[in-house]
């Protein structure tokens, strides 16, 4: 399978470096919330032999307070095109149709570079995201969690 300008084989395994931009993410407790930081967080993974930045901008932990979309807007946008500019794989994890959409106008312009997934959401949802997704020129992959719709 080819995404963008990478080649993706078979029975290969490959790496997806996760980012959160998060202040209270379970994993590793809003470390990377300035521009700075998570940038230099990203090439770190990507030298460490990550083939794909996950960027996530709202937390998913038990009891975690949902974001509202411009503030993930803010989180996630300055990241993922800065990334995308540098020649990176991205995806976007979002249960936003809203930012799936910006990521892909703002930030994923570039097909030969670009991925853009999101995870969760009903029925109702996902067919929104297929349709933000179907109607930008662009690369686009949605999974859906099990048991979701």
């Amino acid at each position: 399978m080819t995404i963008g300008n990478r080649r993706f084989k078979a029975g290969h395994t490959y790496i997806m470096g996760i980012l959160n931009l998060t202040p209270d993410s379970f994993s590793d407790g809003g470390r990377y919330e300035s521009l700075d930081t998570a940038l230099a967080h990203a090439r770190e993974m990507i030298r460490d032999g990550a083939d794909v930045i996950d960027v996530g901008g709202e937390s998913t932990r038990p009891g975690a307070e949902p974001v509202g979309v411009g503030e993930e807007l803010a989180r996630v946008i300055p990241i993922v095109r800065t990334l995308v500019n540098e020649g990176m794989l991205v995806s976007v994890d979002t249960s936003k149709p809203e930012v799936m959409r910006e990521a892909i106008e703002k930030g994923l312009q570039n097909k030969e570079r670009s991925l853009s997934g999101l995870t969760g959401g009903d029925g109702a949802r996902m067919q929104s995201y297929y349709s933000a997704g179907k109607s930008i020129s662009g690369e686009f992959i949605g999974r859906i969690l099990a048991g979701a719709i």
